[in-house]
Order: structure tokens, then C-alpha cells, then sequence
């Protein structure tokens, strides 16, 4: 009974000591962490770039199809690919037999028709002179004068019949209606043209190929960022490592759906001297909607980066007040809680005390005005209506009302120690790689773009665009 009481006594120590030892290795990892290691990148200044990209086809400017008014076969050919034409040149001839003859008879035809003219004249003129010795009666003269009409009228009709005959012999030779080089024929001699239905298509001729032009596809996402006279490089499979060069000079408003997406043809001129680009290219082309030169600019995985809720900073602080506005001390009344209509008649009273007229831009005072009355009354006024105020819309590949983002910035000067901060920053355009930052960031700051936590215990995971939030070594880029 003793040794019984004895192994019960071990086995509860043992159990005790376990659990001390557990305690203490959980206190240990708790307070023995290391800190985390932040992968980071800097801002710097340097050129940025926006381009809106699209594929189309390299086409000439005037590209005409020759084609057939009559049927009939191609007895001889006068022109080839890559011929150069000019106007009235011969270009093919279909065999004239059958229209020669259609000519012979119409012209048999006139001829008839003119015998007739000069017997009913002849008729005419002798009843005259019978019906003034009152000879004949009034009704023999005037049968006599109908059919003299008649007659008249036959010449007529048989001299536009020989006129459409001679017509379409000519249309037998088939002539260049511009200047410029032939870059398809669709028929050989002993072809068959049969243009009962529609014309068809003999020959293509472009006017002139050093002036091409690109029928580039635009989503609609991106075509308000596109206008007239932008540069636009652009690249074709037959010369990957070289770059053209051209211009946009057209937006068509006329839209096409293509698998459920709207797009807008955008045209752009190519110069093309020496010749290299051929029509039906495909050109890969991106569209400079915005420049910067020395911009302040920062990695775009600096943007992504979220930070782990057990080590996310505090918020940034408000943005400071725009001249005209309250500042924190004696800020405005914050925004009512207003019915649609009665926000609705609150902006109407709002902007017809800042002067504001519908279809009008408003100026910067007018704007200005509108935004202290919005804040005195506590009505909230959104940032796209104020965009719309100013002109509406984005230009230059930069929105109107401004954009912000939160990133985290390491401190200089603390070390190993040192501690994220929150930072608003605007953000201008971005060229897919680094972003135009406005405010909010100095050149040489240190951003924050990734984490890796050693025995993390986070509550939360570090934002990564690939996801994942499972413990151990976390990283976001």
C-alpha cells in the first residue's frame, strides 16, 4: 500500500515539473522574439511614363478596292502585285466580244430609228402643205404629226441605248482610279467576274505607303485618358527588337463589343519612309498619356504592403487644412445626416450662392466658396462631384480629385529599434513598376514593402498579393 502511494506521489511531481518546464519554454519564446525583419525599398526621383496599351492593324491611309461593274472573264492582265500605278492606268481587260456586239446592234438600232425620224418628216411636211390647200382634213395632219413625235422620240431612247452599250464595252478595261502600288489581285486570265449580285473585288491599290496609320482597339476603361496628338511607340513581330513611333489623330466615338468588353478604334498616323511596315501588320502599340520627368516616385510594392494587425503603427494623422478651412481646434460641424432630397436641395442652395451655372465649369473661387458653405452647414459634398465642377473627367492620365494611399516608413536614425510609422501619401500616375508620389514622402525616405516575423504570434498576416496568412515567416510584396 506504502509503495503504491509512493509511484502516485512520482507520477504527480513528474505531471508538476512538466508543466513547470511548459510554463517556462512559453514564457521564453514570449519574451525571447526576435524583431521582425522589414524588407524595404527607398524613394527616389527619376522619369515616369504612363502608357495605355492596345493592338491593331497597320493599314494605308487611302487604300482603294478596284472592283467590276459588268461580268465577264479577264482575257489579259496589266498589272501585278507591288505594280505601280497611275491614274487611268490599265489594269486588267475582260473579253469585249459580247459588249462589241451589243454595240453594233445598238448603233443598227439608231440608225433604224433615224430612217423613221426623216419619213415621218418628209410625211409631216407634205400634209402641211396639203392641209393649208385644205386637201386633207385636220385629223389626217395631225396623225401625221404624232408619228413624227414618235419617230423623234425612238431616236432618243435608241441614242442612250448605244451610249449605255458603248458604256459597258469600256467597263471591259478595268483602269487605276488613283495613284499608287497594287498590294492584291484577286483574279488570273480565264477567271470568271460575275457582278450580278455585288462587285467583285479585282484588285487592291494603296495610294501611298510611306503614310500608314494604326486602327488601334481602346477598352473604355482606358480611352477618357487617351487624346489627339499623344506619342505613341509601338512595335510589330517582323522587327521585335526595333521601336516606331507615331501619333494619335483620331478618337471614333462609334463603340464595338467585343466578349462583353467596349471598345473605342483610336487611329494613329506612322510615318514609314524607308518602307519596313506592311499593311495588314499587327503593331503592339502604348500610348504616352502622361509624362514626369524628376519625379518622386516609389516601388509599387511599397503601396501593396499590408501591415500585421500586432504590429500595425497608429493611423496616420488627418490631412492638414486647406487654406479657407477650420483646422482641428475649431473644426467644422461634421457632416448631417440628410435625406437624398434634402441633400439634394441643400447643394442646389449651396451652389447657386457660390454663383455656380449648370454647364459651366466652375473657376477655383467658385469651388473654393462652395467647399467653406458645404463645411458651414455640415454637408458633405463627394470628391467626384467636385472633379465634375472643375471640367470633370481625367486628362493626362491623372484624375482630377485626388488620390491617397497608407504606407509604412521606417524612421531614420533608430536603428534596428526603430518602429513603423503610418504615412498618407497622394499618389500620381504610375508606369505598372513605381508610382508618382505628390505629398506625403521625402526623396531617400525608407518604405516598408515586405515582413518576415521569426515565431510570429501575430493575431494578423502581412498582406501579400500572392494571400496566404499562415504563421511562421511572413512576407508581402
Amino acid at each position: 500500500m506504502a509503495k503504491s502511494g509512493s509511484s502516485i506521489r512520482w507520477i504527480v511531481i513528474i505531471i508538476l515539473l512538466l508543466i513547470a518546464a511548459g510554463g517556462g519554454w512559453r514564457y521564453w519564446s514570449r519574451h525571447n522574439d526576435k524583431a521582425p525583419d522589414y524588407y524595404t525599398t527607398t524613394v527616389s526621383r527619376g522619369d515616369l511614363v504612363q502608357n495605355v496599351t492596345a493592338t491593331g492593324v497597320i493599314q494605308p491611309v487611302l487604300d482603294v478596292l478596284v472592283s467590276s461593274q459588268i461580268s465577264g472573264y479577264i482575257s489579259s492582265l496589266s498589272a501585278d502585285f507591288n505594280s505601280k500605278v497611275k491614274k487611268g492606268d490599265l489594269l486588267c481587260n475582260l473579253l469585249p466580244t459580247n459588249y462589241q456586239a451589243a454595240v453594233k446592234s445598238a448603233q443598227g438600232d439608231l440608225a433604224n430609228a433615224k430612217a423613221n425620224y426623216d419619213l415621218q418628216k418628209v410625211n409631216l411636211d407634205r400634209n402641211k402643205e396639203l392641209l393649208d390647200k385644205k386637201l386633207i382634213a385636220q385629223s389626217d395632219y395631225d396623225q401625221a404629226a404624232a408619228l413624227f413625235e414618235q419617230a423623234d422620240a425612238q431616236v432618243q431612247i435608241k441614242s442612250a441605248a448605244l451610249e449605255m452599250a458603248q458604256t459597258n464595252l469600256s467597263y471591259t478595261e478595268i483602269r487605276s482610279p488613283i495613284d499608287g502600288i497594287v498590294i492584291k489581285r484577286a483574279v488570273d486570265i480565264g477567271n470568271s467576274v460575275s457582278a450580278s449580285l455585288n462587285s467583285p473585288t479585282l484588285f487592291e491599290i494603296a495610294n501611298d505607303l510611306t503614310k500608314m496609320q494604326i486602327d488601334a482597339s481602346v477598352a473604355e476603361a482606358d480611352v477618357g485618358n487617351v487624346a489627339e496628338d499623344q506619342t505613341v511607340n509601338f512595335t510589330v513581330d517582323a522587327y521585335p527588337n526595333r521601336q516606331f513611333q507615331g501619333k494619335v489623330f483620331q478618337i471614333r466615338n462609334s463603340p464595338e463589343t467585343q466578349q462583353n468588353v467596349v471598345i473605342y478604334d483610336v487611329m494613329i498616323s506612322v510615318s514609314n519612309d524607308d518602307l519596313k511596315l506592311k499593311p495588314g501588320m499587327t503593331a503592339n502599340a502604348s500610348i504616352i498619356v502622361a509624362r514626369r520627368t524628376n519625379a518622386l516616385r516609389l516601388a509599387n510594392s511599397g503601396l501593396r504592403f499590408r501591415m500585421p494587425e500586432n504590429l500595425a503603427p497608429p493611423p496616420p494623422p488627418p490631412e492638414p487644412a486647406k487654406p479657407g478651412e477650420k483646422s482641428a481646434e475649431g473644426a467644422a460641424p461634421p457632416a448631417k445626416q440628410l435625406s437624398q432630397d434634402e441633400q439634394r436641395q441643400a447643394l442646389r442652395q449651396i451652389f447657386q450662392e457660390a454663383g455656380f451655372q449648370r454647364g459651366t465649369p466652375a473657376t477655383p473661387a467658385m469651388i473654393q466658396k462652395i467647399q467653406e458653405l458645404a463645411k458651414e452647414r455640415g454637408v458633405e459634398i463627394p470628391e467626384r462631384m467636385l472633379a465634375m465642377l472643375s471640367g470633370g473627367g481625367r486628362r493626362g492620365g491623372q484624375a482630377d480629385a485626388p488620390v491617397f494611399r497608407v504606407i509604412y516608413r521606417l524612421p531614420s536614425g533608430n536603428g534596428p529599434t526603430a518602429k513603423p510609422e503610418a504615412v498618407r501619401v497622394r499618389v500620381g500616375i504610375t508606369d505598372g513598376a513605381n508610382t508618382e508620389i505628390l505629398s506625403g514622402l521625402n526623396e531617400g525616405d525608407t518604405i516598408i514593402t515586405g515582413i518576415n516575423q521569426p515565431n510570429s504570434q501575430a493575431s494578423g498576416p502581412a498582406a501579400s498579393p500572392f494571400g496566404g496568412s499562415g504563421g511562421g515567416n511572413r512576407r508581402g510584396f
